[in-house]
Formats: C-alpha cells, sequence, structure tokens
C-alpha cells in the first residue's frame, strides 16, 4: 500500500493574476520614467545645440564687426542695433529685432551659411543680436518639434514677464536675454 499523499506542483489561476498585474504595474512605471528621461534628454540635446549656434553666430559678429565698424551706420548689416537671424530649415531672414519686421537680404544666407557650417545640420533657430553681441538663441530640430532649446536662457529660466526677442518662433515662452 502506498499512502503517500499527492500535492499539486504549480501555480493557481489567482497567483498568476497576481504575478501578472505585478509586473504591468512595474512596467508602467518604468515606461513613464523611460519618457521622462527621454523627454529631458531631448532638450539638453536642442539647448546644447542652442550654445553651439550662440558659439557660431558670436564667432561671425566679431567677423562682421571689424569690417562694419568704419561703414555707415545705415549700410552696416548686423550692427544696427537690436537684429536678429532667422534660419527656418532652407533659407534665412533678418530684421529689426524692435518691431520684428522680417527682411531678406543677401547677407542673411551668408551669416546663416557660417553657421550651419559649425552646425553640420539644418534645424530651425532664431538669433538675437545687439550691438555686434549674441543675446540669446532658440533653437529646434524640426519646425513643429516641441522640444525647443535656448541659450544662454534654460526653459526653467524663463518667466512671463521676461522681454522676448525670440516669442514668436513656434509661439515659444518669453525668452531672457
Amino acid at each position: 500500500m502506498n499512502n503517500k499523499k499527492h500535492t499539486k506542483k504549480g501555480f493557481t489561476l489567482v497567483e498568476l493574476v497576481i504575478v501578472i498585474a505585478i509586473i504591468g504595474i512595474l512596467t508602467m512605471i518604468v515606461m513613464v520614467a523611460w519618457n521622462r528621461v527621454i523627454n529631458r534628454q531631448r532638450l539638453t540635446d536642442a539647448n546644447q545645440r542652442a550654445k553651439v549656434i550662440f558659439n557660431a553666430a558670436q564667432t561671425e559678429c566679431i567677423k562682421y564687426s571689424t569690417t562694419e565698424r568704419n561703414l555707415d551706420p545705415d549700410e552696416r548689416y548686423v550692427g544696427t542695433g537690436d537684429f536678429y537671424l532667422y534660419w527656418n530649415g532652407g533659407s534665412a531672414s533678418s530684421g529689426d529685432a524692435a518691431n520684428n519686421t522680417p527682411h531678406a537680404d543677401a547677407n542673411d544666407t551668408r551669416f546663416a551659411a557660417a553657421i550651419n557650417r559649425i552646425l553640420a545640420e539644418n534645424g530651425t533657430y532664431k538669433v538675437y543680436i545687439r550691438d555686434y553681441v549674441v543675446q540669446s538663441v532658440v533653437y529646434q530640430e524640426r519646425a513643429n518639434n516641441r522640444f525647443m532649446g535656448a541659450y544662454p536662457a534654460q526653459r526653467s529660466d524663463i518667466t512671463n514677464d521676461t522681454v522676448a526677442a525670440c516669442s514668436d518662433m513656434v509661439q515659444y515662452a518669453q525668452l531672457v536675454h
């Protein structure tokens, strides 16, 4: 006679459902955290590219300042006081930052080409310059991209009461300059 008790091996259905629910909850937490990390990295990348554009534009401004200082104020390209350059990924335009009126100029393409040689890619950016000194840059990879970088101000530094030279670029928040 064999009086051994037979025990069932394996998991019950309730145990399996609980384990699957726990795995699902942990997966959701990891996905949300991963999404935050990716979004933060995209914003950081846009801020770094804005810094590269800032430095490239300042280099070009120094070149222009040495050649334009002896010109009449009406003949100057960058040194007209407040000035901005807008590059939309295919063409450039510049204008007076005070009234934000763009105009096309042959120098716009040359100025943007010098920046693009250093950037080595085409994004959309706006550079605000005052008296040959770059004040601020706003950059985004594509025209409809929600990750926009700014330099020298970071997005967290931007408040609603700051004066903006780059606020019209895809309704971006006002930028400290």
